[in-house]
């Protein structure tokens, strides 16, 4: 069902999966690209259905006419549609426990969800999480927003390490073996974070690079283990 979901003055377009049972949502992020939004998440939220999981997506402003104009967001506007986006999941979606996922940029974004609604989110997906330097936070997305983040190791100061730190809950960091955009540090780094933390788990999508979202077999095969992973995580969540 798509939906329109108010956000201050903005519209966000959304696509949402109801289930009609009360016990299991989860809200997917889109990384960073402005064309392909909410629909690479269709076929994840009509078979997820079958398992009796509700779920939502959404599309930031600055893609498919969704929202307000790219230059006018930022990393941090982008956080704040999740929170609109959440509160109008929570009154219309009644479950027993919210999950989140987020790729690339969604990783980030995942994150600083997780900060600003922590008491949400009881489980979170992390796939090929991004990281950005702390200047560029509130930066408009344009020429500043991209000369920041291209300085020689700009992130290291990223906002998410802190958030992640502070989430506590069971959490599941998806890598991909062959990432030629988020770099080895980041990921390194946000797998530190974690390392001790019993709820904490791995999983290497061997052969992969960075962007499974492509229409080859292998990328279709990529998806499909990734969504396979998603679903044992569920379970996983089901059986405590």
């Amino acid at each position: 069902m798509e939906e329109q979901i108010k956000c201050g003055p903005k519209v966000l377009n959304a696509h949402i999966v109801d289930s009609g049972q009360p016990k299991f949502c989860v809200l997917f992020l889109s990384g960073g690209d402005i064309k392909l939004g909410k629909e690479r998440y269709y076929e994840w939220q009509k078979n997820l259905k079958s398992f009796g999981v509700s779920s939502a997506s959404f599309d930031y402003s600055g893609v498919n006419g969704s929202g307000d104009l790219l230059e006018k967001s930022s990393l941090e506007s982008r956080i704040e549609e999740g929170v609109c986006v959440t509160e109008w999941m929570k009154n219309q979606i009644h479950t027993e426990l919210y999950m989140l996922y987020g790729v690339s940029m969604g990783g980030y974004i995942a994150l600083g969800l997780t900060a600003k609604k922590p008491n949400v989110f009881k489980k979170l997906i992390l796939h090929t999480p991004a990281a950005y330097s702390s200047k560029s936070h509130d930066v408009p997305f344009g020429e500043q927003f991209t000369e920041e983040i291209r300085k020689k190791n700009s992130w290291e100061d990223s906002l998410s390490f802190g958030w992640l730190k502070e989430y506590d809950k069971p959490t599941l960091l998806i890598e991909a073996e062959n990432d030629e955009v988020v770099p080895t540090q980041v990921i390194e780094k946000y797998r530190a974070i974690k390392r001790e933390d019993k709820d904490f788990k791995t999983f290497l999508l061997k052969g992969a690079p960075h962007n499974p979202w492509g229409n080859a077999p292998k990328d279709v095969r990529f998806r499909n283990e990734v969504y396979d992973t998603l679903v044992d995580f569920i379970a996983q969540v089901k059986e405590r």
